[in-house]
């Protein structure tokens, strides 16, 4: 079986095919938005039997391994290389970047041939989750009030990008947003203007935001995630306001459901989502595998030919 990158558009629809293939066992989220940056090209891998795709995997920046393989191909030889390859790419990124970070995996009990995969190689089962909410948007309750003075509105368009990413980097404390990474969420397929929403203080300035958007493969499923605000105008309501005038988007677009994706250790996105009637759809478990000396031997035999 040969294994190669991305090297054409068609590469990129032979992935897809094979996600709609997966469907609801897909483990991927965001595919559209992530293949938008060459850093994931850069960092994913296919298996062709012929003129098939047997699979694919790719290392996000986050360093999350997500894989898919065609039911046809599900053998523990090529299933190890999968894991195998991510596993080296993560250990030379450790090498470049002199840190010993693990390799990540989230999966939920519907993926469960994955979960075979991920606990076979040797993965750790982590404490924290990812959780996932839905609401149906048929009978909305009264719209959210914003404190005195604020506002929300859309983002202005790509000019206001810079903007954007400094307001993501102020509410997450983080510095994996970049602009790359915003542009690619503001082009891929399902996003939708109007509801990438920003408040403003009574002064102008970006407090927080929440970007809205719809299933490329069901438009009646909405998505009302990322969603932020700055340290200093939280506990006003804007979260709550701000998720809120998203859901009332969707609605108008033809979306007949929201979902809303956080962390099981968020206590205070929780709460905004319990607040606005969203019910629990499903808890994600988090999975690392620590890449050190012992794993870069079971590694090497599988990548000799390098």
């Amino acid at each position: 079986m040969e294994s190669t990158f991305i090297k054409a558009d068609k590469d990129i629809a032979a992935m897809r095919t094979l996600l709609q293939k997966s469907g609801e066992q897909s483990m991927l989220v965001d595919f559209e938005e992530m293949l938008l940056l060459d850093s994931i090209r850069a960092a994913c891998r296919l298996w062709w039997h012929g003129e098939s795709l047997a699979g694919f995997a790719l290392v996000d920046g986050y360093n999350n391994l997500w894989f898919e393989l065609d039911e046809a191909f599900r053998i523990q030889d090529l299933e190890r290389e999968v894991v195998a390859w991510g596993a080296k790419l993560m250990s030379q990124r450790n090498s470049i970047n002199s840190r010993e970070d693990t390799l990540d995996v989230c999966l939920s009990a519907r993926n469960d041939w994955q979960l075979g995969v991920v606990e076979r190689a040797g993965f750790s089962r982590q404490a924290i989750e990812a959780l996932s909410f839905r609401l149906g948007l048929a009978d909305l309750g009264p719209e959210m009030a914003l404190p005195v003075g604020y506002v929300i509105r859309p983002a202005i368009g790509e000019v206001e990008v810079d903007d954007l990413v400094s307001l993501h980097r102020q509410a997450f404390g983080t510095e994996h947003m970049d602009r790359d990474q915003r542009l690619a969420i503001m082009r891929a397929p399902g996003y939708v203007p109007a509801l990438d929403l920003v408040a403003l203080t009574p002064a102008g300035k970006m407090a927080g935001f929440c970007i809205g958007s719809l299933d490329t493969q069901k438009s009646e499923i909405g998505y009302t995630d990322p969603i932020g605000v700055i340290p200093t105008e939280r506990h006003k309501g804007l979260a709550p306001a701000l998720v809120d005038r998203c859901l009332r988007g969707l609605k108008n677009e033809g979306a007949r459901e929201a979902r809303l994706g956080t962390s099981s250790d968020n206590v205070a996105m929780r709460g905004v989502a319990e607040k606005l009637g969203f019910k629990l759809l499903e808890r994600r478990c988090w999975y690392s595998l620590e890449v050190g000396d012992a794993l870069k031997s079971i590694i090497k035999s599988f990548f000799e030919e390098d």
